[in-house]
């Protein structure tokens, strides 16, 4: 029988559905963290839930609120700040977000994972 490991161990994280907020610190200090999914039920993102989780490299965004509520000042832009891979459910990307672009991101690509199809933002290249 398999235990989970301790939330500041783990590696990576997949928010259950139906989850509308996470909350003030929920993450922070999160070191070994590198990756997570944002699921679409997600509505809202306190303030320094993602502070110090400074090996988070891959944000997988489901949810368009907190899309477009990323931008580089904000709680949700803040979990974005050590990312090197974002990626994002094609149904609400925009071409003119304020931080997830391709100024930010260089390179991008559209990959379909079961069902979903993502559009792909990285700053590295892609492969």
């Amino acid at each position: 029988m398999s235990r989970l490991a301790p939330l500041h161990r783990r590696k990576t994280v997949d928010l259950s559905a139906g989850l509308e907020t996470i909350g003030d610190g929920a993450f922070r200090s999160c070191t070994s963290l590198i990756s997570i999914t944002i699921p679409s039920s997600v509505t809202s993102i306190v303030s320094n839930v993602f502070s110090s989780c400074s090996n988070l490299t891959t944000v997988t965004i489901e949810s368009e609120t907190v899309y477009n509520s990323a931008t580089s000042t904000s709680a949700c832009g803040y979990l974005l700040r050590y990312a090197t891979t974002v990626r994002v459910l094609t149904d609400f990307v925009s071409d003119s977000h304020s931080y997830i672009n391709t100024t930010n991101f260089p390179y991008t690509s559209d990959k379909v994972v079961g069902e979903k199809t993502y559009r792909v933002y990285s700053t590295e290249p892609l492969v």
